[in-house]
C-alpha cells in the first residue's frame, strides 16, 4: 500500500489489515507526535515499512510491539533531534534483552540533525549517558511510560503459560 506525497499529518490505526506486507508512507508530514503508539499493532503481517522525508523528530520503539517479523524499515530523511525524546529509542538499542533481529532492524537508521553537538551522528554511536547529561535530561526514560521491559518487540522477559521456562545461568532475569 503507497501512500506517499498525501500530506498525511495524523495516524492512529490502520485497522485489522493482517494482510499487508508494504507500507509506504514517504513524503507526508507526519510528526512522531502525531502516530498514535499502537498505530501499527494490527499490522501484524507487515514484513516492509517506509516512512521516509516526514518530519519525524524522535522514534517510538512501541511502534513495532506486535509486528511479527519486518524485514525492512525505512526512515531516513526525517529531523531526527537526538534530545530528551530520542533516550528510550536510544535506550531500546543498548537493552540486553532486545533482540538481534531488532537491532538489524533500527540500528544505524536514525542519524540527528539536531542539537549541533550530535548533528550528522547516528543515536547508536552517543554514549547513552553522555545523550542524558548533554540534554539534561530529568526523567531520561520517561518517553516510554507504558512499555514493560523490556522495550522492544521480539523479546520477553516473562514465561508464556503454555511454556515451563528456566532462568539462564549468566543472566537470571532471562527466560
Amino acid at each position: 500500500l503507497d501512500l506517499s506525497n498525501n500530506q498525511i499529518k495524523n495516524i492512529n490505526s490502520f485497522g485489522a489489515l493482517p494482510g499487508l506486507q508494504t507500507l509506504i508512507l514517504n513524503g507526508n508530514i507526519l510528526h512522531s507526535d502525531r502516530i498514535a503508539k499502537t498505530a501499527f499493532d494490527q499490522l501484524q503481517g507487515l514484513v516492509n515499512l517506509s516512512l521516509n522525508q516526514n518530519k519525524l523528530t524522535y522514534p517510538v520503539t512501541r511502534w513495532f510491539k506486535n509486528i511479527k517479523s519486518p524485514a525492512t524499515l525505512q526512515w531516513y530523511a526525517n529531523p531526527w533531534v537526538c534530545d530528551c525524546h530520542i533516550v528510550g529509542f536510544a535506550e531500546s538499542l543498548v537493552n540486553e534483552y532486545v533482540s538481534n533481529h531488532y537491532l538489524g532492524l533500527v540500528g544505524h537508521t536514525v542519524k540527528c540533525t539536531a542539537p549541533t553537538a550530535f548533528n550528522g551522528s547516528f543515536v547508536d554511536d552517543i554514549p547513552l549517558p553522555t545523550l542524558i547529561s548533554d540534554n539534561n535530561c530529568q526523567n531520561a526514560y520517561s518517553t516510554l511510560p507504558d512499555l514493560p521491559t523490556p522495550v522492544t518487540p521480539f523479546v520477553t522477559t516473562e514465561c508464556p503459560s503454555s511454556c515451563t521456562c528456566f532462568p539462564k545461568q549468566d543472566n537470571p532475569k532471562t527466560v
